[in-house]
Order: structure tokens, then sequence, then C-alpha cells
């Protein structure tokens, strides 16, 4: 039994306490500094939805280690239990907190030089040039849909491919290049 016989605690139990506040006052305190931190350093701010639910996370555990000490109203014993449970979360979510603001935030990778084919297309597919005959028809707004590697069709971008293959005036024939 550790409830002492008249509401007074024992020596130990108080050390332990405060050994533990301080503890995670400490883990806490450095938490909540990175996170802010990093937060405005890195211009990523969901940094700062980690430092609150730190805060509720003490808040909740603050109302119930006091309703644990108070001596009107004291709880079972057993919530102790659930008291170094949350402790426990509280932790974690620091932990969670630094490792999140620590990592350096990944570089984009380099954007793949542009190609340039002159004034004719390029096709991603084959990754050639191609050229044309009646280019001036494909000018935007309008897209080019390939049938083929030696023929398509220019049209209206909202189209199919057999819509566009139905307007026989904007048939197109590629030559590779």
């Amino acid at each position: 039994m550790d409830t002492p016989l008249f509401g007074e605690t024992k020596p130990r139990t108080k050390i332990l306490v405060w050994g533990t506040i301080v503890v995670l006052a400490i883990i806490v305190l450095f938490s909540i500094g990175s996170g802010v931190v990093f937060a405005f350093m890195n211009k990523v701010f969901v940094h700062v939805l980690l430092v609150l639910l730190v805060f509720l996370e003490l808040a909740s555990v603050g109302i119930l280690f006091w309703w644990y000490r108070d001596q009107e109203d004291r709880l079972s014993p057993k919530f102790k239990w659930l008291i170094f449970f949350m402790i426990g979360v509280i932790v974690f979510t620091c932990v969670v907190l630094n490792i999140y603001a620590w990592t350096p935030p990944k570089e984009c990778p380099p954007m793949p030089k542009p190609i340039s084919c002159g004034s004719t297309f390029y096709r991603t597919d084959n990754q050639t040039c191609m050229s044309v005959e009646y280019a001036d028809w494909c000018a935007p707004p309008y897209c080019l849909f390939f049938e083929s590697y030696t023929s398509g069709c220019c049209g209206n971008c909202s189209m199919t491919l057999e819509e566009c293959k139905g307007t026989a005036k904007r048939l197109v024939h590629f030559n590779l290049e």
C-alpha cells in the first residue's frame, strides 16, 4: 500500500513526483521551443499543431493530478496509473515533435532541362522531335492528338481522338526528325 495512514505522503513519493515533474518540464519546454522556432524558420506550421497538442495533454494531466492530490474529493489510487500513462503519451508526443522539427525539409528534385525542338513538337513517349505539315492549324488553343508515330489530329483540347479524327481538315501527318 502506497497510501499513508493519515494523508501525509512519504518522502520517497515526494521525490519521485518532483523528479518526474522536473524531467517532464525539461522535455516539454525543449520540445515546445523547438517546435515554435522551427515552425517559423522553415515556414512549416504543422509544428504549432503538435505544440498545441502537447499543451492540451499537459492540461489534462494537470487536472487529473490536481484531482488525484485533492484531499476532499480524492480519486481512487488506480488513477495514478492513468497519470503515468498520460505522462508517457506526453513524452512520446514530444519525441515525435522533436523528430519532426529537427528533420530537415526535403529538397525538391531538380526540374529537367526543357527540350528544344525549334518549331516542331516533342513526343515524350518515344522522345523524338516531330514536325507537323499544317503547323499553323495546331496553334493554341488547340491540342495535338497522336494516333500513331506518323499521324494524329489537331483539335479542341476537350475533344477525344475519335472526335478529332471526324474533322478531316484537322488531320495532320508527322515527319520524324
